[in-house]
């Protein structure tokens, strides 16, 4: 196809609209409002498609401004300014409100493919008509185009300090504040998400003339706007130098504070917490502090709630000591506070993080917690026992003993399983092997029946992946009298989730227990449920599936890990040849791979002990499961790899 400076001369004139006078930018396409913009339409085969498809049905149009970067691509950077932006600036105002996000689209697609400060220019110039729309749909979108192309400046090479700076603030700047001297919301609205992804690449003027904007959007009629510079605000403060931040958010922040709405005082909260990094202990105590107090005691929930989830926050940035004298009492009364909502935010929050403090602290909060323990709903209670876990990885065996275990083990008999299991989780803490015996030992024995009884199979997960901390805080005589039955009765249950975690349980105890234990009170057992368990006391009741098989046969590997060779050839390897002749192939499948783990884990360690596997598994290569097949071949490549230097010997 011919270029556009070869086309012929008949074209059509297509005029633009005429530019609105109060337009921020100045460019030279609308120098002169009566001047025709010449395209080539009718000479121009790429232009002429592109617009037929635009004024045929939405999905035409949606595609061609989908594809009009190729078109861009086509006419370079220079025609592209020329013709095809104007056009698109006269077309857009003429398009379906449906159409518009897609033409949003289209401008950032330009902005990818054609570079300069001209085309940036432009670009804008074409956003500017969808920053201003009613039609929220389409103000996002354009906000999200417009703040990810200034984005782009640090990765655009084409762009020059110089042409950027010149950007912003001959075009960007002027064009934020006509949107705020606008008497209707859209481009105020607009501003206030714009205003701080341009302020780091503004000059000193124009950063004047924002800072001077942004508390005239804060205190808009326009609740949307509020709203919108209430979000904005935490993203502004940051880059604002400290002596403009105190006289430009001070008084916009008090005034936001008490506000009518709840959701902009919500969002003093949040840019108060923002500000308070930047601030002395002195600015503190006489800016943010009284802000925070304040939304301690609001009269919304959702501002009360706010605070409560952020009060991390407020220990990481206020000294312990500052915390202790002003806010201290404030997050007690959200702790303790009449809405359930807030209450349960507050305790929930603070379990995650109340392990950052100091003993004094801790020992400041233990009351509160103790009374919230006593009088509170069961999942303010749960928070409670986790917040105490928190608090006993700060302290010593001896204040643990005195400070927390009171309250942990009123807590282990509490009415509701999940409760207890929360104490369960840190009982390591608050209960010695010596100890065991006691009434702690029975409240906990007591709590474990009842959970792996329970139809929560997450309750039972809970046990079940506590075995292996049961094993090494208690020891191996206190695991065989009061868990090794919860270890058999787990590894049958019907979940799998929970299964997999006494397999994973199981891996670590006999590691740590050693071979004769594992061979003694372990692969006994296993060996017992798998060939006979109606003689087994674990399986005498019940139905043992596929599905426990192979979990038993998973087992088998398990403790094969920590057990000499001898032992796994005298106890798990028959087992296994066994089940290689079984009728379900997925139990041959899983035989066939822990045959393969064994000769991995069993290493050149006597290959002739395992030459009966091998020729199992050679009959198996004929089996006719397809799966069975192909991994009998990847073990017998397994057992060649792993006994090579043997069997070279």
């Amino acid at each position: 196809m011919d270029s556009l400076l070869s086309q012929p001369s008949n074209v059509t004139s297509l005029a633009v609209k005429p530019i609105d006078p109060c337009s921020s930018i100045n460019t030279e396409l609308v120098n002169d409002h009566e001047k025709p913009i010449t395209v080539f339409i009718e000479g121009h085969d790429y232009l002429k498609l592109f617009k037929e498809d635009l004024s045929l049905c939405r999905e035409s149009a949606e595609y061609a401004l989908k594809k009009v970067h190729l078109m861009a691509h086509h006419l370079g950077p220079e025609f592209s300014n020329e013709f095809l932006i104007p056009f698109l600036m006269e077309i857009q105002t003429s398009l379906e409100v449906t159409l518009l996000p897609v033409m949003c689209d289209c401008w950032y697609l330009i902005s990818k493919f054609l570079y300069g400060l001209e085309i940036l220019k432009s670009i804008f110039k074409g956003l500017e008509y969808l920053l201003i729309q009613e039609t929220g749909k389409i103000r996002v979108k354009a906000t999200e185009i417009a703040m990810m192309i200034i984005d782009d400046f640090d990765n655009n090479d084409a762009l020059e300090v110089s042409s950027r700076s010149e950007l912003v603030n001959d075009v960007i700047c002027p064009m934020i504040i006509s949107f705020v001297e606008q008497d209707w919301f859209p481009g105020p609205t607009s501003a206030c998400y714009l205003i701080p992804r341009v302020y780091p690449y503004a000059s000193e003027k124009s950063q004047t003339e924002l800072r001077r904007l942004f508390p005239i959007l804060c205190e808009s009629d326009f609740i949307t706007v509020k709203l919108a510079a209430g979000i904005n605000m935490k993203q502004l403060i940051p880059q604002v130098q400290l002596e403009h931040a105190i006289s430009m958010f001070w008084l916009v922040l008090k005034n936001m504070s008490i506000d009518n709405e709840d959701k902009v005082r919500k969002y003093a909260v949040e840019s108060c917490l923002v500000f308070a990094k930047q601030c002395t202990s002195e600015q503190n105590l006489n800016f943010n502090i009284p802000i925070l107090k304040s939304a301690s005691e609001d009269a919304s929930w959702i501002v009360r709630q706010y605070l409560a989830e952020n009060f991390m926050t407020i220990y990481q940035i206020f000294e312990e000591a500052e915390v202790k004298e002003n806010l201290f009492d404030c997050h007690v009364s959200l702790l303790n506070d009449n809405n359930d909502r807030v209450k349960s935010a507050s305790i929930q929050s603070f379990s995650k993080w109340s392990g950052i403090l100091s003993q004094e602290l801790i020992e400041l909060y233990v009351p509160v917690l103790d009374s919230l323990a006593r009088k509170s709903a069961k999942e303010i209670r749960r928070g409670v026992c986790k917040s105490m876990g928190q608090f006993a990885m700060k302290l010593n065996k001896k204040d643990v003993i005195s400070v927390l275990r009171p309250t942990l083990q009123y807590l282990l008999a509490d009415e509701f399983v999940e409760v207890r299991l929360c104490v369960v989780e840190n009982i390591h803490l608050i209960c010695d092997r010596e100890e065991f015996y006691g009434a702690i030992g029975e409240q906990l024995t007591e709590t474990i029946n009842k959970s792996i009884e329970n139809s929560v199979w997450r309750n039972r997960l809970v046990i079940a992946e506590r075995l292996t901390s049961f094993f090494s805080h208690f020891g191996a005589t206190i695991f065989e009298q009061n868990f090794l039955n919860v270890l058999f009765k787990l590894l049958l249950d019907d979940v799998w989730k929970v299964r997999n975690a006494v397999l994973n349980s199981l891996e670590k105890i006999c590691n740590e227990c050693g071979s004769i234990w594992a061979v003694k009170f372990i692969l006994s057992e296993l060996k017992s449920l798998y060939l006979m368990p109606r003689q087994s006391t674990y399986g005498r009741n019940r139905n043992i599936s596929c599905a426990i098989k192979i979990a038993l046969l998973q087992s088998l590997v398990a403790v094969a890990k920590s057990i000499d060779v001898e032992n796994a050839i005298e106890h798990i390897v028959p087992l296994l040849l066994d089940s290689l002749t079984d009728s379900i192939p997925n139990i041959r499948f899983v035989c066939v791979n822990s045959l393969a783990n064994l000769f991995v884990i069993y290493k050149n360690e006597k290959p002739e002990l395992f030459l009966q596997a091998k020729c199992a598994l050679i009959k198996l290569c004929q089996d006719s499961d397809i799966d069975v097949k192909y991994f009998s071949k990847r073990a017998l490549d397994t057992y060649e790899e792993s006994f090579r230097d043997s069997l070279v010997m």
